[in-house]
């Protein structure tokens, strides 16, 4: 690949990625913060009614929906929206870049299965921060991104804005693991179902919603633990202890049980299916659309 034609391909995998990651982060904002408010939630709650709802994935989740505890409201669940948005273009620049073109550097070597594996530890570097500043806005303990940044810092400095970093790469790395190879996957199954011929944009979105749904089932312990970690430090938190991610897992399950590290699971499953299924859509309808202007 020469010079001239790295070129455009680089900005046509930034411009599709920047489309993308803005399409799935205005759209289901409010359902990040539902699943950031279920991790928290049903733990610290000092009411009977949340501490005994049921621990089954997705119904416990319904219970707790209906807590007064949890504001529903369309103001409250855009809280940390600005966060998420301000870091569209620096997650963008580094999350399908990075994967596409180390898949491409890799191609025919003993590593080129570890695309998705570089690709999760460069995202956790820039993601952290993004998602320490706005977990803790969607969980109300502060009362804006720059609020929730000032005390961070000032209380911890810099490093603050990095807690959760080792919950974050492990989950990231898995994610990314996860998510590429079942894409490459379904990718190819329907490009046989479809004769090989280009994929409309409809069947790029079926193609990511399972993509989604599977990859958060399978990470949702991950996930749970990592918000958790990011927040516990915070100005009014509860502290639940949590060393890394195997003392996470562990404590979690000892104090809820096994079924509790999918708490969570219902405004996951909805977030990342049509998150994905919007996103890898958006995504490859951008590609298109660039490559052919």
């Amino acid at each position: 690949m020469g010079k001239e034609e790295a070129q455009p391909r680089l900005l046509h995998l930034f411009g599709a990625s920047i489309a993308a990651e803005l399409a799935s982060k205005g759209l289901l904002h409010p359902m990040d913060t539902l699943k950031a408010r279920l991790h928290y939630l049903s733990t610290v709650s000092s009411s009977q009614a949340v501490r005994s709802a049921t621990t089954v994935p997705l119904l416990g989740d319904f219970a707790l929906l209906r807590s007064p505890e949890i504001d529903v409201g369309v103001r409250s669940l855009y809280r940390g929206l600005a966060p998420a948005l301000a870091g569209v273009v620096p997650m963008a620049l580094v999350y399908m870049p990075t994967y596409e073109l180390s898949k491409l550097a890799l191609a025919g070597t003993p590593f080129s299965g570890l695309s998705g594996v570089i690709t999760g530890c460069v995202c956790a570097c820039v993601r952290v921060p993004i998602s320490v500043v706005k977990s803790r806005v969607q969980l109300q303990l502060y009362d804006g991104p720059l609020a929730a940044l000032r005390s961070t810092v000032g209380r911890h400095g810099v490093r603050g804005l990095y807690a959760g970093f080792g919950a974050t790469l492990v989950h990231d790395v898995s994610y990314a693991a996860v998510q590429f190879a079942l894409m490459e996957q379904l990718r190819l199954v329907a490009d046989r179902m479809v004769g090989g011929r280009a994929l409309t944009a409809s069947e790029d979105a079926v193609v990511g919603f399972w993509v989604g749904l599977l990859t958060a089932t399978v990470a949702q312990p991950l996930d749970l633990v990592r918000t958790r970690i990011m927040v516990q430090n915070a100005q009014q938190a509860a502290a639940f202890g949590y060393r890394g991610v195997r003392h996470g897992l562990a404590s979690a399950v000892a104090t809820d049980g096994l079924a509790a590290l999918w708490r969570g699971l219902l405004p996951r499953l909805v977030l990342k299916s049509v998150g994905s299924s919007v996103w890898y859509s958006v995504y490859m309808g951008a590609r298109r659309r660039l490559a052919d202007g």
